[in-house]
């Protein structure tokens, strides 16, 4: 078991799920990099347009690369600059979404050799989910357990239709940023809405019902997937009479 197992990760598909558990954790890392930045130019960021403009490009380039957590920006856009700035933030975001998928594409290839699956299990329900790509982003993106970073990842195998896929982020996203975004309004210090993590302490409720859709979701999403695998299989087998 434990050798099937050492396979499987030194396989180019282990490695691609070894890359989505290592985005699932870098972000979180350096963001203790970017409290202590924030903390000591906090007046430079908040109090001119140039700090504005260094500050979202920044979530622009640093969440689509993984360097930062997608709440970790968002919360510290709402403690500095208010709902005004709001639609910065998800421009910034979608920005990084569409650039992230790009960079998770490039490092899949990269580092695991492949840009699609070895296995044909794998291969077979990656192209089911592409069938439900709306769907599958709004869920997954809408969840508080994947982070923006692994998402990015995860989904640089699928067969990407951009219209679903935009809008799919899109209204996926918007819950939860606006939550952690309201977290960083309601912060009296720039320390305690980086760290503190009110959004998750204050509005468990809320988040309990974005896992409890994202995973009814999933799974909905799942059992349609395995139902297309399933009717495709016996339309292979079914042999021809004409």
């Amino acid at each position: 078991m434990w050798r099937k197992a050492q396979a499987f990760l030194k396989s180019p598909d282990g490695r691609y799920f070894l890359l989505i558990a290592f985005f699932f954790v870098f972000p979180v890392s350096v963001a203790g990099i970017s409290i202590a930045v924030f903390g000591e130019n906090i007046g430079f960021f908040r109090d001119n347009a140039l700090g504005t403009l260094l500050f979202y490009g920044f979530a622009s380039i640093g969440m689509a690369m993984a360097l930062v957590p997608s709440t970790f920006m968002a919360i510290a856009s709402g403690y500095l600059y208010g709902w005004h700035a709001f639609p910065l933030m998800v421009a910034a975001y979608m920005f990084a979404a569409v650039a992230g998928l790009f960079v998770g594409r490039f490092m899949n290839k990269s580092l695991t050799g492949r840009a699609s699956f070895a296995s044909k299990s794998f291969a077979d329900y990656s192209e089911a989910f592409a069938e439900s790509q709306f769907l599958l982003l709004f869920f997954v993106r809408l969840s508080p357990i994947f982070t923006f970073a692994s998402v990015n990842m995860a989904v640089s195998r699928l067969r990407i239709r951009w219209i679903p896929f935009l809008s799919g982020t899109l209204l996926g996203m918007l819950p939860r940023t606006a939550l952690f975004f309201f977290s960083g309004l309601q912060a009296a210090s720039i320390h305690e809405a980086l760290m503190n993590d009110g959004a998750i302490n204050q509005k468990t409720l809320i988040f309990s019902i974005f896992l409890l859709l994202s995973v009814l979701g999933l799974i909905l999403i799942f059992i349609h997937a395995s139902k297309r695998m399933h009717q495709k299989i016996t339309n292979n087998k079914t042999p021809d009479h004409d």
